[in-house]
This record gives structure tokens, sequence and C-alpha cells, in this order.
């Protein structure tokens, strides 16, 4: 029978190997991303050596279960020595590997895989040389260099993969079996490589520690029993991560709480619990203040029961929003223990547990005082507003009194003259058109649906006459389809006639007044007033719309600030800027609404 003639694999330790590569490296790979992801550099590096520890046992057993596959037909034992070393290499690779690839830097990561291959071949080939017989072993030069390069490849591949995109359970899974196949191609590619020769191995000669060391050898018997150690020890390692993984879990976990428990407990606004049929579970130390009722008063008690009886309607059916997963803000009236009423900025948010809605969070905020200050300055915008008018009359209404008492005097005195009938005509004319424009101010009016088209084109059918005289052209294009505004009328119309009265009155050399209708939104259109006037100096544009204010000689201001007024209580903006080196722009934007 020849040297390599007889010899056999058993096939199931043949399996058996190959689970154990699969699976250690499974295990490596999860607890190496895990030390990846940790924060802490002392949880980093105990997950690093035991991901280490549990790839180089892996690898170790994995070898010499493939060894104890490996039936000879001649006797054979391992050098206790050699096997022990075989031992530490894969694991001190391991961890140089993992350590360096963690970093992700392009040089180290080659570094890392390149170590990491080498460190398997090493392992292999040193287990090899622990092998002692009757026979010398000699390797095939070709299945050699193959062997070699498998580990270094797969472990670039895999590392590759685990530490540039972060996997899921099968992505980790499919990452194992490629490192463990590989270490285990890598195995069987070296045994195929392998060839008994005539003629022993020599030992050291002499006496020393080493040769004494080197003399040392196991049986196959007891390479096995090695072997069932390693196996528990990998088990070992494997339980000791997942229980320091759950550890390290729950301690999250509980600052999580810690932190959660904090952020409830000394929150200033109401924070607090709900389940799905309305009932309070649970409330925090604000509640109680706020609301004046304890925990224990709250607990169990539906929420409607704090809440205004006229807005309870209002409140279940936004609670029934945030039990089908949507987040409510609103603000609401709710009940003191007291009696009296307070007003608060509610934010309700679902709890969600495996997808279903369990509960309800619910945060208020205390907004009584707040909206009380809003009302004190609204009243007093209001009465300003008032003040405002009235010192507005009274100034446009002084001057021409003034002037009539004037004359009255002089008609008393015997002095009479028809000029000072006309004058005073005139003058009282002057008073009604003021008092005219207050009142339309005061007027809450009529509001309709109304064609924009029509109300301009009767507009400019009034004011031609007034613009020829002075050669002016009014050109109106209509960009759009008849838009329909809800508005009141007259108001809008006052506007107009003002914007175009201003025009007019600013184009001394004549020229042309452009008006165009576009919507500039789906919900909104804009009338765009363009002339060819004397424009608005720059120091004057933030000041238009004051009551006093006008850019007139004899102007008071009045008319440009009720339009502004209008125009806001029509829901809409008017923008006036200058239009180039001459000219004036007036954008009124207006809702839109359906043809009535």
């Amino acid at each position: 029978m020849g040297v390599n003639e007889g010899n056999f694999y058993s096939v199931p330790l043949v399996v058996l190997s190959i689970v154990i590569a699969i699976f250690s490296s499974y295990v490596s790979l999860d607890l190496s991303h895990k030390a990846r992801s940790s924060s802490n550099r002392k949880t980093r590096n105990l997950f690093l050596i035991y991901s280490s520890f549990s790839l180089g046992i892996g690898i170790w057993t994995m070898h010499f279960v493939g060894m104890l596959a490996f039936h000879t037909h001649f006797p054979v034992s391992y050098n206790l020595l050699l096997t022990g070393i075989s031992f530490v290499i894969p694991i001190l690779t391991s961890f140089i590997a993992f350590r360096l690839a963690s970093r992700l830097k392009t040089y180290r990561f080659i570094f890392a895989c390149f170590c990491m291959g080498m460190g398997i071949s090493s392992m292999h080939y040193i287990g090899m040389a622990a092998l002692e017989s009757s026979y010398s072993i000699k390797y095939d030069p070709l299945l050699f260099a193959v062997s070699v390069f498998i580990p270094i490849g797969v472990s670039f591949i895999s590392m590759f993969r685990m530490f540039q995109d972060f996997l899921d359970g099968w992505g980790k899974l499919a990452n194992a079996l490629l490192l463990g196949i590989g270490i285990s191609g890598m195995h069987y590619t070296g045994m195929s490589a392998m060839h008994f020769t005539v003629g022993t191995s020599h030992s050291p000669p002499g006496n020393s520690l080493f040769a004494q060391l080197m003399s040392y050898v196991m049986e196959t018997t007891s390479l096995s029993y090695v072997v069932c150690s390693a196996l528990f020890l990998l088990v070992g390692c494997v339980c000791f991560g997942a229980h320091l993984d759950r550890r390290l879990a729950y301690e999250a976990a509980s600052k999580n709480e810690l932190h959660f428990q904090s952020l409830f407990e000394h929150s200033p606004d109401i924070v607090c619990s709900i389940d799905l049929q309305g009932k309070i579970v649970s409330a925090n130390g604000a509640t109680e203040k706020l609301l004046g009722y304890s925990k224990d008063e709250l607990k169990e008690r539906m929420s409607t029961e704090f809440i205004v009886p006229e807005e309870s309607e209002k409140f279940e059916q936004l609670f029934e929003n945030v039990k089908h997963g949507m987040p409510q803000n609103y603000e609401i009236h709710s009940i003191h223990k007291q009696g009296f009423i307070m007003e608060f900025s509610v934010t309700t948010i679902p709890i969600i547990f495996r997808k279903k809605v369990i509960g309800v969070f619910a945060i208020a905020k205390d907004i009584t005082e707040r909206k009380r200050n809003e009302e004190r300055l609204r009243r007093a915008e209001k009465f300003a507003m008032a003040g405002q008018l009235a010192a507005g009359i009274a100034h446009e209404i002084r001057n021409p009194l003034t002037t009539v008492r004037g004359m009255t005097q002089l008609i008393r005195e015997g002095i009479s003259k028809q000029s000072y009938f006309d004058l005073m005509l005139s003058e009282m004319g002057q008073i009604e058109s003021i008092l005219s424009e207050f009142l339309l101010l005061a007027n809450p009016g009529e509001f309709k649906t109304s064609n924009l088209h029509e109300i301009l084109t009767n507009i400019v059918m009034q004011m031609d006459a007034r613009a020829l005289l002075s050669n002016i052209h009014i050109l109106v294009e209509y960009e759009t389809d008849t838009p329909w505004i809800f508005c009141d009328e007259n108001k809008i119309r006052h506007v107009f006639n003002h914007v175009l009265a201003n025009a007019i009155e600013s184009m001394n050399d004549g020229g042309d007044i452009n008006v165009q209708i576009c919507f500039v939104d789906d919900d909104k259109v804009q009338i765009r007033f363009t002339d060819q006037g004397v424009g608005i100096p720059d120091e004057w544009q933030n000041k238009l719309g004051e009551p006093y204010y006008s850019t007139k000689d004899k102007g008071t201001g009045i008319g440009l600030m009720i339009s502004y007024q209008i125009i806001h209580e029509h829901n809409g903006e008017i923008h006036i800027y200058k239009a180039g080196r001459r000219g004036t722009v007036v954008d009124i934007t207006l809702p839109v609404t359906a043809e009535g």
C-alpha cells in the first residue's frame, strides 16, 4: 500500500467542522458589530476580546476536528507545544484584525484583512507541523498558494461587508456562511496540498528547554478531549458574550427609563398617560400643581371629566384621531379643582408597541396667562386704533371747521361775499368726505361672492374720463379666468378707486396705468396696479399706511390707512414698492372662492 493510499475522511466529522466554522464566524462577527456600535471604550474592548476568542477558538477547533476526521493507515500523534501555539495564533490575529478594521481607514483595513487571512493560514500549517508520524509531509506549491489566498480574500469580503454596512440578521448569517466556508475551504484545500513521504521529521537535538518541550506529544484520543474542551470554551464565550450584551442592554434600558422618568416627573407641563378607553393611567407632579388634583384622585378617572362640557365632544374626536396613530395639537379649556377655568395647549401622542397603539401620552402647557395677556393686548390695540381714528377725525375736521368759523365771523360782522359761501360749502363737503371714509371703515358691511373682473371693469370705466383729462390711459389685462372673491363690494371698490386716484395724481406728465389680474396660488388672486408717476423714495417705504403720513403735499394718509384696514379685513395683503426709476407698483392679494 502506498504512503498516501488508504487515507479517508469521516463525513460526520467533516460536516461538524464546517458547522463549527460557520457558527463561530457568526458569533464573532455579531460581537464585533456590537463592539463597533458601542460608544463606551471599555465595552467596545470587551466585545472585541470575546469576538476574537470566539473566532480564534472556532478556527482552531474546526482545524483539529477536521484532523480527527482524517483517518490514516498509520498511527499519528500531535506535538503539544506546536498545538498550543496554533491555538494562540488565531485568537491574537483576530483581535488585531478586528481592532484595526474598526477604524475604517483604508490602509488599516487592508492590513487587518491580510492579518486575519494569514492568521488562519498560519494556524493551519502550524497545526499540520504539530502532526508527528513515521512519515514526512510535503505540499503541492499551487494548492498551498491557493489555500493561503482563500482566507485573505474571504476575510476582506466578509469584514468589508460587516464594517461598511450595518447588516440585519439575514445579512449577518450570509456573512458568517461566507467566512465559515472560507475557513473550511482553506483547511481542506491545505489538506489536499499535503502528501506524506518516506522519512521522519527530526526533533531538536540536545537537552535544551525547547527540545524538552518539543518532546511532549498527544495521542489522537487526548486530542479529542482537548477539542471537546475547546468546544465547551467556545460555548462559554458565546454565553458570556450574550450575558454581557443582555446586561448592557438592561443598563441602557434602565438609563433610558431613568431619563424618561426624570423628564416625566420634572416637566413643568402636565404629562399624563391615558389608556384607549380615555382613563388616566399616570400623571406627573405638574398635573397636581396646575389642576389641583392629587395623582391618586386623577388615576382611573376619565380624562373628559376635566374638560369643560362644551368642548368634550371636540376632545373625544381628537382622542379618536390619536388612537388611530395621528398626533394632535390643539387648545382646550379645563376645569381646576376649585372650579375656575384654565386654558391649555395640548399635544397628544400615540404610544405604539409592536405597531399597535396601546395608549396615549398627553402633554398640556398652561396658556391661561398668555391668553389673558393677548386679550389685553388686543383691547389695547383696539383702544389705540380708536384713539388714532378719533385723532384722525379731529385732525381732518379741525382745519375745515376753522375756515367755516372764520367765514361765519366775517358774515356776522357784515362782511359778506359769494366766495365766502362757496368756500364754506367746499369745506363742509371736505368734512362730509372725511366722515364718509371713516363710516365706511366702521360699517361691518355685507359680504357676498362677487366677480372681480366686473368690479374692476366698472371702476375703470368710471375713472377713464378723469384719466383722459390728464392724458393717462388705463390698460387692463386679465391673465386668468373670472376669479370670484368673497367681499364687501363697496369697500373693495373704495380701495381700487383710491389706488387709481393716487396713480392718476402722481402722473403729471401723462402715461399709462397697467392693471393686471393673475393667480399667485390656487386659492389667491393678485391685482397689480403699475403707474408711471414720480415713484416712492426709499426712506418713505416703511411709513406707508400710517395715519397722517402721505407723499402728497395736502394728503393726510388716512385714505391709505383705511385701504390697508379694508384689505386686512378681507384676509388679504397689500404691498407698495417702486417700479424702477419711475413709477409705483401696488400689489393687492385676495383669497378666491367658488362661484356664487
